[in-house]
């Protein structure tokens, strides 16, 4: 050992954390092949340091596709060693973030391929096969939503699939189906390989009888999104900007069943702020910045700071201003005013307007044609009702259900 420029206590230093770790597999010491260490001389002629060449050479000999580090130091002097010619390691050196544009790539790749045609169908209707069913592929009815039809020991089901991978099926989706009225069949089920609300899970459960939810195939299960979403939430701690983190849906229908059941004005005021700042606080590179901020003159329930390179939110510019009113009514076209005099107060023309019950009106009178009128002026007052935030509980992802509510705008 003291002919290399590597020390034996650091040699096993490093072979306990690989030992240690869940994530990593290790080759002895003891069976290295013997031009290990001359591998690690040569990498510090070229300029690295010992570790980063033992590092490289362990990254080498188990077979590596990709090498991701944070290291400045190994990042700069490998990949200038590339641009020389003078490094020849047969693997990608990346970043967290490079490795994760590469994961996105994939990503999209997967999700174009699961969503469009009848790739996710073919999948289900083999897992069916699989496991007993006799296969009617053309549904006695066209237009129904209903993908196939499987049958086995005499009972049959109308089969349908729900390629979503972004949000969960909904509660409303299951009823639909309900209501479907077909000829000979006992029941339906419903596939998706990102799940159920627990709207949805409670309805299949009062109606096992009638409808049964599946949520996935294995093969669908162990599929690549899952594994991007576990690589994403290893590296979370190590990655800034903030990384996009999922919905705890199973938290915010708690929020939103404390808003319900709210019966003071304070807590009705305050479940639906806590609502909002969990809700927003979700979404990637949104954060909460103020709640209950306070003026000279009035109060702003929440203020966002928004970073998000999202091209939706990238066009409003930061701050926004959020507006919480769990009223037992609509509210009218005062409210409406207040809250754009806020925006005015603090700079900004984009606001989000939570009205449990909605807002008065029609595009021509009351308070939908008050948003309408300062629309005409600049202004963009984002409208979200309690239906809203019932879709987004059941996993409407909430960035997808202000962007419609936005574009709602130009109906009024």
């Amino acid at each position: 050992m003291k002919n290399y420029p590597v020390s034996k206590k650091m040699l096993s230093l490093i072979v306990q954390q690989l030992t240690n770790s869940p994530d990593l597999s290790y080759v002895g010491l003891d069976i290295v092949h013997s031009s290990f260490f001359d591998e690690i001389t040569k990498y510090s002629k070229l300029g690295l340091s010992p570790m980063d060449g033992m590092h490289l050479q362990i990254a080498q000999d188990v077979g590596c596709s990709y090498f991701v580090t944070e290291d400045n130091q190994i990042l700069g002097s490998s990949k200038a060693l590339e641009e020389k010619e003078l490094l020849d390691i047969g693997f990608r050196i990346l970043t967290i973030e490079e490795t994760l544009e590469i994961l996105d790539s994939q990503m999209k790749e997967t999700e174009d391929q699961v969503s469009s045609g009848t790739v996710f169908e073919d999948v289900v209707r083999e897992h069916f096969e699989s496991i007993g069913y006799d296969i009617l592929l053309q549904p006695p009815e066209k237009d129904i939503g209903i993908d196939f039809i499987a049958e086995k020991e005499g009972k049959r089901f109308a089969i349908q699939t729900k390629p979503f991978l972004s949000s969960s099926v909904s509660g409303a989706a299951v009823r639909e189906l309900l209501q479907t009225k077909l000829k000979d069949i006992d029941g339906f089920w419903i596939v998706s390989p990102s799940g159920f609300s627990n709207d949805a899970e409670k309805i299949a459960n009062e109606r096992p009888d009638k409808i049964r939810l599946l949520n996935t195939t294995p093969a669908i299960r162990e599929s690549y999104p899952r594994l991007k979403d576990s690589l994403r939430n290893f590296l979370l701690p190590f990655y800034k900007p903030k990384l996009r983190t999922e919905i705890d849906f199973v938290e915010l229908r708690k929020h939103w069943n404390k808003v319900k059941n709210a019966k003071t004005n304070k807590e009705k005021k305050d479940t639906l702020e806590d609502l909002a700042e969990f809700l927003f606080n979700s979404i990637e590179r949104i954060e909460v910045i103020a709640k209950d901020a306070r003026t000279s003159a009035e109060e702003i329930d929440l203020i966002l700071k928004n970073e998000s390179d999202d091209s939706f939110w990238r066009q409003f510019g930061t701050p926004l201003l959020v507006e919480c009113k769990n009223w037992s009514r609509k509210i009218g076209t005062d409210e409406v005013i207040i809250f754009k005099d806020k925006l005015d107060t603090a700079g900004t023309k984009v606001g989000i307007l939570i009205a449990v019950k909605g807002i008065t009106g029609t595009k021509r009178k009351d308070a939908m044609l008050k948003i309408r009128e300062y629309k005409q002026r600049g202004y963009r007052i984002i409208l979200l009702t309690g239906e809203d935030i019932e879709a987004i509980c059941d996993g409407e992802n909430p960035t997808d259900k202000l962007r419609e509510k936005y574009y709602d705008m130009f109906r009024y």
